[in-house]
C-alpha cells in the first residue's frame, strides 16, 4: 500500500522561541564546549523533549549526537529513565546469548560485528545554563529517521533493497531488546528508526554531509568517491521519469500508427454505405462486417521484428 503525503505531516525546522524558557531549552550555540569536550558543530534536529547537536569529541577525536533535555524536573526525570534503559543496551551487547548469534547461520545479516541494532549511549552529564540544569546524553553519529527516506523518495515507496536491510536491521535490534536486556520497545515508528551515516560521515535529512569531508578523516579516493555519486533518491527517481516519457513516447506512436493503420487499411471494407465501391455479398451499399473486423485485428497485429527491438529497451525496477 503506498504512503500519501499527509500521513506524515511536515514538522518544522525550528522548536520555535516560546520553548526557550525556565524549564525549557537550553540555548545552544555553535563553537561551544560541553563538558569539556564536546565541541557543538551544528545542529541535527529537536523534539518535544530536547534538541540534538553534532558534536566534535575532542578528547577521543570523533564525531557524536549531544541530546540537550529540557530542564523541567519531569524532563529531567524522563531522562534518567532513558539513560537507565541504554546503560542496560550497553551493558548487554556482550552477554554470551548474544555473541553466539555471530556464528550462527544469521551472520550474514549483521552489517558489523558487533552489533545490536540499538543506538549506543557514550556518555552523559548535567549542564547549568539560564533556563535551568538539563541532562545531556551523547550518542553516536547516525543519519536520518525512516520517516526522512521515505519523504526523500516522494512517498512514492523505498527501492526493496533498502527497505529489507532496515526491515533485518530493526527485528535485529527488536530481538536484541527482548531476549537479552528485557526490554519492550513500545513506540516502533519511522521517527524513531535512524539510518546510518554513509562512511561515518554525519549527513542531514537531505543525505547531504554536514561537515567538509576532508574533515571525516575519509581518504581522497573516499572523499572522490563521495562527490561524484549524486543522491540515490534523485537518480532513482529520474530514471523512474525517464522510463515514463520512453512509455509515453511509445504510447502516443503507437496511437498515431493505430490512426493512420485505420485511415489506410482496407478502404473498401471501411468505406461509407453510399461508396460505389461498397458492394459485397451482403447486398449493395452495405458494409460487410467479417471485412471491418479483419481490418481492425490486422491493426493490432505486429510484425515479429518490430516487438525485437523495443521489448530489449525497457528498463525493469
Amino acid at each position: 500500500m503506498e504512503a500519501e503525503a499527509e500521513d506524515y505531516p511536515e514538522s518544522t525546522d525550528d522548536e520555535g522561541e516560546d520553548g526557550y524558557r525556565k524549564g525549557g531549552y537550553h540555548p545552544v550555540a555553535l563553537g561551544e564546549l560541553y563538558n569539556n569536550k564536546y565541541s557543538t558543530l551544528a545542529k541535527l534536529g529537536w523534539g518535544h523533549f530536547s534538541t540534538v547537536w553534532l558534536c566534535e569529541d575532542t578528547a577521543a577525536r570523533r564525531f557524536v549526537a549531544m541530546k540537550v533535555q529540557k530542564s523541567a524536573p519531569h524532563y529531567s526525570e524522563a531522562a534518567y529513565d532513558e539513560i537507565e534503559l541504554l546503560a542496560k543496551v550497553v551493558k548487554c551487547s556482550s552477554h554470551p546469548e548474544w555473541e553466539q548469534i555471530y556464528s550462527t547461520e544469521h551472520k550474514e545479516l549483521f552489517p558489523a560485528v558487533p552489533f545490536t541494532g540499538v543506538v549506543q549511549l557514550l556518555d552523559y552529564f548535567e549542564h547549568v545554563g539560564p533556563n535551568g540544569k538539563h541532562v545531556c546524553m551523547v550518542f553516536e553519529t547516525m543519519g536520518p529517521n525512516v520517516l526522512a527516506l521515505i519523504k526523500q523518495y516522494n512517498f512514492k515507496g523505498i527501492p526493496m533493497n533498502i527497505v529489507r536491510k532496515v526491515a533485518a536491521h530493526t527485528l535485529i535490534g527488536l530481538d536484541y531488546l527482548h531476549r537479552v536486556c528485557g526490554i519492550i520497545h513500545t513506540d516502533l515508528k519511522p521517527e524513531n528508526v535512524l539510518v546510518a551515516c554513509p562512511k561515518g560521515v554525519p549527513i542531514n535529512k537531505h543525505g547531504f554531509p554536514l561537515m567538509g569531508l576532508e574533515r571525516c578523516g575519509l581518504s581522497r579516493a573516499e572523499v572522490e568517491d563521495m562527490r561524484s555519486k549524486k543522491n540515490v533518491a534523485q537518480r532513482y527517481w529520474q530514471a523512474k521519469q525517464d522510463t515514463a516519457k520512453k512509455v509515453g513516447k511509445r504510447k502516443k506512436k503507437k496511437g498515431k500508427d493505430s490512426q493512420n493503420g485505420e485511415a489506410c487499411s482496407d478502404p473498401q471494407a471501411l468505406a461509407p454505405a453510399n461508396s460505389a465501391s461498397s458492394s459485397s455479398a451482403n447486398g449493395p451499399g452495405q458494409v460487410d462486417a467479417k471485412k471491418v473486423f479483419l481490418a481492425r485485428v490486422g491493426r493490432l497485429r505486429k510484425p515479429a521484428a518490430a516487438w525485437k527491438g523495443s521489448a530489449s529497451s525497457r528498463m525493469r525496477w
